[in-house]
């Protein structure tokens, strides 16, 4: 009942913070694991994969889906210098 009555703005907020949490918790795991760059920020990533609601759902999502996800990824990547 407390979900139904609160406001939009609580639950985006909500559904915002616990995803960024997620990412992040994500993001140091790899960052420790040496498979991503450290200077990241989950704001960044949320900002990346923001690129999959511009996917046309009638066109080639697949395709254009893997090579958002192929960018975004080799973007994160740790360079190995």
């Amino acid at each position: 009942l407390r979900a139904a009555t609160s406001s939009h703005e609580d639950i985006t907020g909500k559904a915002y913070h616990a995803i960024a949490d997620a990412v992040s918790t994500l993001l140091a795991a790899n960052v420790e694991a040496g498979a991503v760059r450290a200077d990241l920020t989950p704001e960044t990533v949320l900002h990346g994969l923001g690129g999959l609601l511009y996917l046309d759902p009638r066109g080639d999502w697949h395709r254009q889906a893997e090579a958002l996800a192929d960018l975004i990824w080799h973007g994160m990547r740790r360079s190995r210098d």
